[in-house]
């Protein structure tokens, strides 16, 4: 899922340029953030994971 994440975030920054030139980038503005988001809740389940791990 992390590597899927990555990925949406590489493409639009391939695309960010003309949907800002098509007046929609509030839109992109906003799908990045989630994107962000969705990256951080990913990276904190893993290093949970790697402390439950650890205490085992």
């Amino acid at each position: 899922m992390k590597t899927n994440v990555l990925t949406i975030q590489d493409l639009l920054s391939i695309i960010r340029s003309d949907v800002i030139e098509a007046g929609k980038g509030e839109y992109i503005e906003l799908v990045s953030t989630h994107l962000f988001d969705i990256q951080d809740v990913i990276n904190q389940e893993l290093e949970c994971l790697r402390q439950k791990n650890k205490v085992h």
